[in-house]
């Protein structure tokens, strides 16, 4: 993570926006490889979240907290509220509404926002809330039991989430094991070797492309998907690629590795609605499959240098100096 050091062939960076393309990929075909992208990125959230709350300067959870919704929430309000404005002034129907997408937690639950993809951040911001408590019951167990003891909460936790995801309501527990790895893989200060992060990436391929094989599992990987225990079977699938995603945290992050990465977010929120407008005004198949990734190249570009960077730019004004030095990735 050392920032003069050359970057690695996958940088920290890179592999954020590489996870964005994945969700693009999956709005324009067949294939459902968007949801298990999200899963990894909310295993990356675990490390760079924790690692943030861990060394920020200031001992206030409140000024954490600020911190973490000035990052998610004014760049999604603002495509948010551009996409709603588009789809009245061009007579479209809604995906969802305004003023329950801005509400932002419990959208998952809810549905219906106008983005189409608001869930995640619904969990994001529940995994925000609840990382100082999470953090301040392991650091007051016994180091001898901390593992045990927080590997059995773990497993209740993920049940009692998986349920409840059953019964359509959204948490960030059932979720829980892809934030307490990449959690874990900061609190351990875990760097395994290239190899062994290899090893995890093509294990991961592999049997991915078991599951697609397989007749009684493929419809996981195929949209459209109504299997509501779709995202269990992807929180289980990612957790072999802990090793590849600990090793990608803890490579060099050159200057244009971190614009990479910052150009995940907003790449990530205008995709869906670029798509959705292309296919309605311009044309189906290819072509406007096309002309929505080109749209969504220049929109991104754009929105991350007039938008997103100005945002960025007060958010960090808002915070030391020391935490603004550490955390260029947050």
């Amino acid at each position: 993570m050392a920032k003069t050091a050359s970057a690695s062939w996958l940088a920290p960076g890179a592999l954020r926006l590489l996870l964005a393309v994945a969700v693009f990929v999956s709005h324009v075909s067949y294939f459902n490889i968007g949801r298990p992208a999200v899963v990894v990125f909310f295993m990356l959230s675990g490390f760079w979240v924790t690692r943030l709350y861990e060394t920020r300067p200031s001992p206030s959870v409140i000024a954490f907290l600020l911190d973490r919704f000035m990052r998610v929430w004014p760049l999604m309000a603002i495509v948010a509220t551009a996409v709603a404005v588009a789809c009245y002034e061009l007579d479209l129907p809604a995906r969802g509404s305004l003023a329950s997408t801005l509400g932002l937690l419990g959208l998952g639950t809810r549905h219906g926002d106008v983005i189409g993809v608001i869930w995640s951040l619904d969990i994001e911001m529940q995994f925000y809330i609840c990382i100082a408590g999470v953090l301040a019951v392991v650091r007051s167990v016994p180091a001898p039991y901390r593992l045990q003891l927080g590997l059995a909460a773990l497993a209740i936790v993920t049940l009692a989430g998986t349920w409840l995801l059953g019964q359509g309501i959204f948490t960030v527990m059932a979720w829980a094991p892809s934030f307490a790895v990449g959690s874990m893989i900061w609190l351990y200060r875990w760097s395994p070797s290239r190899r062994l992060a290899l090893v995890s990436l093509v294990a991961f391929v592999l049997l991915a492309a078991l599951v697609f094989a397989i007749p009684q599992s493929r419809p996981l990987f195929v949209k459209p998907i109504d299997i509501w225990w779709s995202d269990t079977v992807f929180v289980g699938l990612t957790l072999v690629l802990a090793p590849f995603v600990a090793w990608n945290v803890n490579q060099p992050s050159s200057a244009m590795d971190r614009m990479l990465g910052d150009l995940s977010y907003p790449l990530y929120l205008v995709q869906g609605p670029i798509i959705y407008f292309c296919m309605t005004f311009v044309t189906t198949g290819a072509l406007g499959k096309a002309v929505a990734l080109l749209v969504t190249i220049v929109v991104t570009l754009a929105l991350y240098s007039f938008v997103d960077r100005p945002l960025e730019r007060a958010r960090r004004r808002l915070r030391s100096p020391a935490m603004d030095r550490r955390h260029s990735l947050a």
